[in-house]
């Protein structure tokens, strides 16, 4: 453990945010809609200011090796994976319909890849094809 509370960790991460904030080192704008007649620290204290995403992302990577912000997956991204999922499965001649059985084969190669996911969490996914298939 650290000897921080998660208050202090969020204190001091909103303050490294608005410092390179007010040096220009982070674009936003007001989540409002208003003008920009108040001061920039009342604005965050108010949680009006909203970050925009890929300065944030540029200033951040100095902390970082990886992305900070991962946008989440639309839905048509998601509609998308699952059907190239869907597809691989056929080429591999694994039914995706048969979702426990299909979901310990894949879990088995990635643990041969040094990969690890857990059998429910495959099955679960399996399972969105088949629902997305019948959908469409």
């Amino acid at each position: 453990m650290s000897g921080f509370n998660t208050s202090h960790c969020r204190d001091a991460k909103q303050a490294a945010i608005i410092s390179a904030i007010e040096k220009k080192l982070i674009k936003f704008r007001r989540g409002d809609g208003k003008t920009f007649e108040d001061d920039f620290f009342e604005l965050a204290a108010r949680g009006l200011l909203q970050i925009e995403r890929n300065s944030f992302n540029v200033w951040a990577e100095q902390f970082s090796d990886g992305p900070i912000i991962d946008k989440p997956l639309g839905n048509r991204e998601r509609e998308t994976l699952l059907t190239i999922i869907a597809a691989l499965c056929k080429e591999a001649k694994l039914d995706y319909t048969k979702h426990a059985k299909t979901a310990g084969m894949i879990q088995g190669t990635a643990t041969s890849m040094g990969l690890s996911i857990g059998e429910t969490t495959i099955e679960g996914h399996l399972k969105k094809i088949s629902l997305l298939l019948k959908a469409a």
